[in-house]
């Protein structure tokens, strides 16, 4: 069956969603053990991005005696997408269909989604099954340091685990719950969706496989572990309070996470006893926080230093920072500007004494060059070259004596010539 209105290209995309593999065979005594995937996926599809809340299970055999199987599939969006999470939506009873009989159908009604919110619970089913809640408090610091950071499930065929993921999102903040993705029986998933905790039987094909995922978290279900790493979310999942929220201290006003000024201790203090106290410089006040501040526990007890009072004195009444000083467009004299003149005055005689030696040294020497140059070019080359002459600086033309000689025999020739013609 179908709502009506879905695109033809989104009910393709929910269809390639709805595979699933029998572990055990309809005949088998344990084929009530096939597991279930409840599955929380993000895509986007046409454009827009969805939330896909699904479950697929095993439906036994169809008419024709080939194994059969039971999937639907539903999209969310915008307002859809409650406090409490997609897992707690999904545990709803009669939510998502479970049982089938009768025709293909469109259906004119859409379900509503239910609304309401998660309430902060110890993870009773994390502690049952792994031996200590805070594992759930892991899982739930991967999705928030790396939401598309895979996370390995491993499962044996009989365990419940959609009570196990409505645990661990409920650790999260509620707008950080829809960004957590998983299938409680991960088998193959288009790459088109987004899934990061993923429920693998241990000895399958897919858990083999999934040892290729070197950065993924790894957690086995199927014995008890033992005490868990701590994480930011251990104590909630153990107790199921929830951090007291954290205010950051505000260090000019000298007030500390509850709002109230922290006591300086001075040398009777605690710090009294610790090498190097006696060292400190004056003004240099140590302050304990209030006992108050949650942290935590490093085995040191934590201090914070605050700033040195400066001292109230008219030298540094009559100066402001430079910052305040071009906010206001104005500049007044003092000690920092009067040393910022100084040195700005120096460099610049520096850089003019630097520059008058420069051309000292440097313009003779250029303007010999030139001078040579302009020579070198007022000479041409053959037969009439000319030759300067120191006494006058006039240049006049020398021709060689043997050229002379030759036009005069030319002349003389010419004129004996015109003789005869006459």
């Amino acid at each position: 069956m179908s709502s009506r209105g879905l695109s033809g290209p989104l009910a393709t995309a929910l269809e390639s969603l709805s595979g699933y593999r029998q572990i055990f065979t309809p005949d088998d005594p344990n084929a009530s053990l096939n597991p279930v995937a409840w599955m929380h996926l993000t895509a986007a599809l046409g454009g827009k991005s969805y939330s896909i809340l699904s479950r697929v299970s095993d439906y036994g055999l169809d008419y024709s005696q080939r194994t059969n199987k039971l999937a639907h599939h539903m999209l969310l969006e915008g307002s859809d997408l409650v406090q409490a999470g997609p897992a707690w939506v999904l545990s709803r009873p009669g939510f998502m269909i479970q049982e089938w009989a009768g025709e293909p159908r469109l259906l004119s009604e859409i379900r509503r989604i239910p609304s309401g919110e998660q309430a902060a619970v110890p993870c009773r089913k994390w502690g049952e099954m792994t031996g200590d809640p805070a594992w759930a408090g892991l899982l739930a610091e991967c999705a928030m340091s790396d939401p598309v950071r895979p996370a390995i499930l491993l499962f044996k065929p009989g365990q419940d685990l959609l009570p196990l993921m409505q645990e661990a999102l409920s650790l999260l903040p509620p707008e950080r719950r829809w960004k957590a993705t998983f299938c409680t029986y991960f088998t193959n998933l288009p790459q088109t969706v987004n899934c990061a905790w993923r429920c693998i039987p241990a000895d399958s094909p897919e858990a083999h496989q999934s040892r290729r995922l070197v950065n993924a978290l790894r957690i086995d279900l199927t014995k008890p572990l033992g005490p868990a790493p701590e994480n930011r979310f251990a104590n909630q999942a153990r107790t199921g309070q929830k951090p007291a929220a954290s205010k950051r201290p505000d260090v000019q006003s000298g007030t500390g996470r509850a709002g109230t000024k922290p006591q300086p201790f001075g040398a009777n203090g605690p710090l009294a006893d610790l090498p190097g106290f006696e060292d400190l410089p004056p003004g240099l006040e140590t302050t304990l926080p209030p006992q108050s501040h949650p942290s935590i526990s490093t085995g040191r007890s934590e201090y914070s230093i605050r700033p040195p009072v400066i001292p109230e004195n008219d030298e540094f009444n009559d100066s402001e920072s430079s910052e305040e000083q071009e906010e206001s467009g104005e500049f007044r004299s003092g000690p920092r500007s009067t040393v910022r003149i100084v040195l700005i005055a120096l460099a610049i005689v520096l850089l003019f004494s630097v520059s008058a030696t420069g051309a000292y040294f440097i313009f003779p020497t250029a303007l010999q060059a030139f001078k040579q140059i302009g020579n070198n070019v007022a000479q041409p080359e053959g037969p009439e070259r000319r030759k300067e002459l120191p006494e006058n600086g006039l240049v006049t033309s020398v021709m060689k004596n043997e050229e002379k000689s030759a036009i005069q025999e030319q002349v003389v020739q010419a004129n004996s010539y015109d003789s005869k013609d006459i």
